[in-house]
This record gives C-alpha cells, sequence and structure tokens, in this order.
C-alpha cells in the first residue's frame, strides 16, 4: 500500500442527464403580495386589495399601507393593513409536462 499517493478520485455515475434550458428573465420591475389566503379567483383576490389602481398607488406613494377587504361591497367591513418592503429576490414555479407514450402533441413550448 502506496500511503504517499493522491486518493483516487471517484468515477462519476454514468447518467443521460441533460442539463435544463436556460431561459432569460424579462428586466421589469414586479410587485409581489403576500395575500393572507388562498386564491382561488385572481381577480377577487385583486378587487379586496383595492384593484390595480389602489396597489399602484400604494407602490407610487411612499409610507402608505395597503388595504385589504376582505368583504370588498360591504362598508362595514374593516381592512387590515399591509406594509411595502423592498426586496430583490423572486419565488418561481416551474412545471414541466411530461409526454406519455401515446400523445401524439408536442409539449407547448416554456413561457416566462
Amino acid at each position: 500500500v502506496d500511503f504517499d499517493a493522491a486518493p483516487a478520485a471517484p468515477a462519476a455515475p454514468a447518467t443521460s442527464f441533460k442539463p435544463a434550458e436556460s431561459l432569460p428573465l424579462p428586466s421589469r420591475e414586479m410587485i409581489l403580495v403576500e395575500f393572507p389566503g388562498i386564491v382561488v379567483n385572481e381577480d377577487k383576490a385583486l378587487a379586496a386589495l383595492g384593484g390595480e389602481e389602489g396597489v399602484a398607488a400604494v407602490v407610487a406613494t411612499p409610507g402608505t399601507m395597503l388595504p385589504l377587504k376582505f368583504r370588498p361591497g360591504d362598508p362595514l367591513s374593516h381592512p387590515i393593513f399591509g406594509d411595502l418592503t423592498l426586496s430583490s429576490s423572486l419565488l418561481v414555479k416551474v412545471t414541466r409536462r411530461k409526454c406519455r407514450a401515446g400523445d401524439s402533441e408536442a409539449p407547448p413550448p416554456p413561457r416566462i
């Protein structure tokens, strides 16, 4: 046994791994709203936040808070307020449809 020799590198596993396709992200500003509930209908969730106009007004005016009304049509419903916080992180969920052996359709192209 030669104790002075360097240990051998482990052999790489033989797989047919292909790296994922890299797509560029659009360079635009995005607004993330953490909604305190499960969003089933995006239009209703946006209406609870005051619509696009309400969200844009809060983003444009520093120091204001974003009101959320769980019952937007009820004048007696008191809103809860959220703070505007700057962040540079983005969470993206990526899904891929798998083709079955009998499918003749090509999978849809990736979109961002």
